[in-house]
């Protein structure tokens, strides 16, 4: 496993050899590229490793790199090249169920604080009813609670209309691999049960985490603009 230093200075990887080979390939990286085996800090230009000499003579000298140590920037594409569209073809495809379960998980998000809302205006509230028997603290307590839970619900509602809302555009906007850090605040807020609420909790967590690791793919994370 190897990582690469881009031209922003960032690290990226560790990939496999299998996967610098391939980038070598798409003119993505170049014999300046620094890079280094993963566990180490030994950081040396791609032309000193003699397991991708092979890879670095059969790449054509022509064209413009936009690479990790070649000449340009990427514009927050680090591993990104205008010839390297086969790469972020299969970076596309790899995200776009992620992106379409995001942008499910905001719309439901929304559709439940809908319901909620009409379902409390319907009922039209009312203050809770406790059994004759209770305790005087008890009830003191819960009614103390319910109280909170008015005063503090329609802030709430209007927090998760606006995080349910950034969710699904940010999952359309991951569709195109485009702005990576609101997909990924995005996802995290949907996983957060104060937001989500019981009903979505159940299947946002687990889908959040998935939707992480895909976007955070070394295959996939370097294609974001």
């Amino acid at each position: 496993m190897y990582r690469i230093r881009g031209a922003d200075q960032q690290e990226y990887g560790p990939v496999t050899a299998e996967v610098l080979v391939q980038w070598i390939a798409e003119r993505r990286l170049n014999s300046t590229t620094l890079v280094c085996v993963d566990g180490t800090s030994d950081w040396k230009p791609l032309a000193d490793f003699p397991e991708f000499a092979p890879a670095l003579a059969a790449q054509d000298t022509g064209g413009n790199l936009l690479i990790p140590g070649g000449v340009g920037h990427g514009g927050g594409n680090p591993t990104g090249t205008s010839g390297g569209e086969g790469g972020r073809d299969a970076a596309l495809a790899m995200v776009n169920a992620p992106a379409l379960a995001l942008m499910i998980m905001g719309g439901l998000g929304v559709l439940w604080l809908i319901g909620s809302l009409l379902i409390q205006a319907i009922s039209g509230g009312g203050a809770m009813t406790f059994p004759p028997e209770m305790d005087e603290n008890m009830r003191q307590q819960m009614e103390a609670l319910q109280e909170a839970i008015e005063k503090y619900t329609p802030l709430m509602s209007v927090v998760g209309f606006i995080v349910f809302g950034l969710a699904a555009y940010a999952g359309y906007l991951l569709r195109y691999l485009r702005n990576y850090m609101l997909a990924t605040v995005a996802t995290i807020l949907v996983m957060i049960p104060c937001f989500s609420g019981c009903p979505i909790c159940c299947f946002s967590i687990p889908l959040g985490i998935w939707i992480l690791i895909v976007i955070n793919k070394p295959e996939v994370r370097p294609y974001f603009t």
